[in-house]
């Protein structure tokens, strides 16, 4: 099947109804014979812009695409920071949660890593960076979440990492914190604190809890 296409018709047929379905079906001209060799040619090199355009559109929706998917943890991460500020209109959310791939059902938890203790255990983890320790706990919290189907995670301003989830496991959900804690101290021998809530009415309530969280 072709993908980028247009459709002309050429037709003796005259009626109203005719040009009337041509339009509903979105045909590119509607063409009554007879017709010259000069209107053919000038129509096709319509059509032949057209699809150029048509491609070169669809390039750059592509493209778009995929800087959007490789930037998404800094994307999200500002759009959440100016959502919590309120800083964005209803209808600003509504958009950066379609392109940033964070719609999500009724029923959310939140997890938020808090309090990482910087003391060190081990002289070689002594050597690591803060930085690299955070991006680590996030790799572990952000590969344990992938059991569930829709989860978000980023590492806020506070080096706090913070995560929403779809709750349609919740023995799962009450059982994740303490698998993401155990998992932080066997693979990188620091101890977090973990807080969840469950968040009922949607997405749009996070802003409120995650305030509430980091009181």
């Amino acid at each position: 099947i072709l993908d980028n296409w247009v459709a002309i018709v050429i037709t003796a047929y005259d009626e109203f109804s005719y040009a009337y379905r041509a339009i509903k079906l979105k045909v590119f001209d509607y063409l009554l014979k007879p017709i010259s060799k000069e209107q053919l040619h000038e129509i096709l090199n319509k059509a032949k812009e057209q699809l150029q355009k048509n491609k070169l559109i669809k390039t750059q929706k592509a493209l778009f695409a995929l800087q959007i998917e490789k930037n998404l943890p800094i994307l999200r991460k500002k759009f959440i920071d100016e959502w919590v500020k309120g800083q964005l209109t209803q209808q600003e959310i509504t958009e950066h949660m379609h392109y940033l791939k964070m719609e999500f059902p009724e029923h959310i938890g939140i997890l938020v890593i808090r309090n990482i203790d910087m003391h060190i255990r081990d002289a070689f983890v002594g050597s690591w960076d803060k930085n690299l320790i955070l991006y680590a706990i996030h790799k572990i919290t952000a590969e344990l979440l992938q059991k569930f189907n829709r989860s978000v995670s980023f590492i806020d301003d506070n080096g706090c990492i913070v995560a929403i989830v779809s709750l349609e496991n919740m023995s799962r959900w009450l059982r994740i914190g303490k698998k993401i804690e155990k998992m932080i101290e066997q693979e990188l021998m620091y101890n977090v604190i973990i807080i969840q809530k469950k968040i009922d009415g949607g997405i749009m309530h996070f802003p409120n809890i995650y305030k509430e969280i980091m009181k």
